[in-house]
């Protein structure tokens, strides 16, 4: 069967160029696009071709039919869950009356069938906190518009009594207006005393005590004797939400005379589409990474969530009165029905279980995780019964300096594309699909609508340096490099105690792989006069990494008065690498300093801040082999302090000679209780 629509015709005339006659009935054609079935690729072909699930528009007047079915513009979006389908929403609406467009969505999981139809629905602008997200209340007024644009979709068709959908009820409920509430942490109380100007408008929150937040919804547990109430917070149910916006997406598709399709199938390759559209949108949430062109070039992480549906059995009392909240927690509760909840989430980091089905052992071990949590916090919960599990694999972004944001933009730079169709990403949503995707939505479409990346806000697009880095770390498989982006410059450093003494050494060669570049660059940084860090690795991730380190060790001698111990700075490091885990700093530290009654104290770490003490020596970079062997034959405890010069010096020296990464001479500091020694070390120049 040809993938078109079955077109209705009042007169019956030759049939036109592109449009075949039904044989079952000469008064039906069929719209066969040539440019959609004669595709290079030959997946559109004729006689293989699927018909989409849905379809927006009914022929015009014949005289009409050449014209208006040769659409200008051509669009694919990949997936049909949050962003997808916001995506499709604001193409037609903001594109100009003038234009004839058609867009096809793709997604083998149907509307809703993949994270976005298993979240859990509860819709506010907070972070766990209670304070405000990076444009939460631009995110918050563009999806209550979605919600309402939806809602009018479905109560136009069961007004007009017109028949059903097959994929969408018109008596089922999508929205929940009942506001959420969460025990207070004092955190929360601290933010919403400090920021009390700056909440949303459209959903403000408000601090209630035990009693008042009792008598909302007894028996809730309010430790701190505070809850935030956000009145106005919604629960929605997220796939029929989403097949109403599809009906929406029809709708006005029919009203503008523009064209919608969606196709129950998956795109295994962004190259099968680049002949056929001039823009694919890509909105694949985790599933972005079976995508060939993208997979591990993008900073997300995967987490599967399972959530669990609870009912409280008919024979026992206790139903959830329909004008109580939800509840916020370590384990959240979204209440639908008096007698029936959603439970979540767990989070299984870095799965890759696509599938939304839970196994029993699965659905046993997320009960285990998710009751003790909810119970804490709304102990009738225990005699609610488990009824059946359902998951979803988010895609989680990196976080930054405004949250954890989505990722938009273009992707042909990524994907190496050099045809005329453009390549635009909708990423990385994570556990916040509902609240985002409205806002990112209408930016997206404004964006491949204008081919202007620069409409987009920068913070939405910074995700790109990383994923640049990211590529780099290809780089070394490329080369037949162990470890790719820690070898980009090469580097070799070491540290070694003595008797009341310490050295640290570090060569001096800056290169971009095999190419020197500098032979005079600094490794080793003061942090004050009996502590110092060298940093290995990404040279310019080592000098944004030096600039931090100083401003917070300033910001504690402020504080404290005093210069910072060597092992607190190196749990200051530990930390500051693993706040940056999803999107790292490449450096490798290597800590020395004197402690109290002038001990040494050295240490290194990878770069998520995992610490390696030592007593004798530490090493790091791409001479590190050559280091320890030569470290191990020439090291003596308690050695004084120019007998550890020399050992050191002929360590380094003897490791970089045989590492080609590294070299070009060596740079050595001797730090004693009285003094610091700093040397100059010439090497082989080659």
């Amino acid at each position: 069967m040809p993938s078109g629509v079955r077109l209705p015709l009042r007169v019956h005339l030759p049939v036109p160029d592109g449009f075949v006659a039904d044989p079952k009935d000469p008064k039906h054609w069929w719209r066969m696009d040539k440019a959609r079935f004669a595709s290079p690729t030959g997946r559109r072909n004729y006689s293989k071709a699927s018909p989409p699930l849905c379809s927006s528009n009914c022929l015009p007047p014949p005289t009409a039919v050449s014209a208006l079915y040769k659409p200008s513009l051509r669009y694919a979006i990949l997936g049909a869950g949050f962003a997808g389908l916001s995506v499709a929403w604001h193409l037609l609406k903001q594109s100009s009356d003038d234009s004839r467009i058609c867009i096809d969505i793709y997604d083998d999981a149907g509307i809703g069938g993949g994270a976005s139809g298993a979240s859990g629905g509860l819709l506010h602008p907070y972070s766990p906190k209670a304070k405000l997200l990076w444009r939460g209340s631009e995110c918050w007024r563009e999806c209550l518009d979605l919600l309402i644009i939806a809602n009018r979709a479905v109560e136009a068709r069961a007004s007009s009594n017109a028949p059903q959908d097959s994929f969408c009820s018109f008596k089922e409920r999508i929205v929940w207006k009942r506001g959420i509430i969460r025990p207070a942490s004092q955190k929360n109380v601290d933010i919403l005393r400090e920021n009390a100007q700056s909440f949303s408008e459209s959903c403000y929150l408000e601090l209630l005590d035990r009693s008042a937040a009792q008598y909302l919804v007894p028996d809730l547990c309010v430790p701190l004797d505070l809850a935030v109430y956000m009145p106005l917070a919604m629960n929605i149910h997220p796939k029929r939400y989403l097949q109403a916006l599809f009906l929406a997406c029809n709708d006005l598709a029919e009203c503008e005379e523009r064209e919608i399709y969606l196709f129950k199938e998956s795109i295994n390759s962004l190259h099968q589409l680049s002949e056929e559209y001039d823009a694919v949108v890509i909105c694949l949430g985790a599933k972005v990474d079976k995508l060939p062109e993208l997979s591990g070039k993008l900073p997300l992480r995967t987490c599967r969530g399972v959530i669990a549906k609870l009912q409280l059995p008919y024979d026992l009392p206790g139903e959830y009165d329909h004008q109580r909240p939800s509840i916020l927690s370590d384990a959240w509760l979204a209440f639908r029905e008096p007698r029936s909840v959603l439970v979540g989430s767990t989070w299984d980091w870095n799965s890759k279980d696509y599938a939304s089905s839970v196994s029993e052992e699965e659905a046993s071990r997320a009960m285990e995780e998710l009751m003790p949590k909810a119970s804490a916090v709304y102990p009738p919960i225990r005699n609610w019964t488990f009824v059946e599990a359902q998951a979803g694999l988010r895609a989680m972004p990196p976080l930054t300096a405004y949250g954890s944001l989505p990722l938009l933009g273009c992707v042909d730079d990524i994907i190496g594309e050099s045809v005329k169709c453009r390549y635009w990403l909708v990423g990385g949503l994570g556990s916040r699909g509902l609240l985002y995707h409205g806002f990112v939505g209408k930016l997206t479409a404004q964006a491949v609508l204008s081919s202007n990346e620069s409409v987009l806000p920068s913070e939405f697009t910074q995700w790109k340096s990383i994923s640049n880095i990211i590529v780099l770390l290809h780089l070394g498989e490329k080369m037949d490099f162990e470890d790719g982006i820690f070898e980009y410059n090469g580097s070799a450093q070491v540290a070694m105690v003595g008797k009341n003494c310490f050295a640290i050494a570090s060569d001096r060669r800056l290169g971009v792989n095999l190419q020197t570049v500098a032979t005079d660059f600094q490794r080793i940084f003061k942090i004050h006069d009996k502590l110092y860090i060298g940093l290995s690795g990404l040279a310019t991730d080592a000098q944004t990494m030096y600039q931090r380190l100083v401003f917070r060790h300033k910001l504690y001698q402020l504080r404290e008065e005093r210069d910072m111990k060597p092992q607190t700075f190196a749990s200051l490091v530990s930390a500051l690498l693993y706040e940056k885990r999803f999107g790292p700093y490449f450096c490798q530290p290597v800590i020395a300093g004197l402690g109290d009654d002038d001990v040494p104290f050295i240490c290194t770490m990878d770069c998520l801040g995992a610490k390696e003490l030592a007593k004798d020596f530490v090493v790091s970079g791409t001479a590190s082999e050559s280091l320890y062997g030569a470290c191990e034959s020439m090291f003596k405890p308690n050695m004084e302090p120019e007998e550890l010069f020399e050992t050191i010096s002929q360590a380094l020296l003897s490791s970089v000679d045989r590492d080609c990464l590294s070299g070009w001479g060596g740079h050595v500091l001797l730090v004693t209780p009285t003094e610091v020694q700093e040397r100059t070390l010439k090497g082989r120049m080659d």
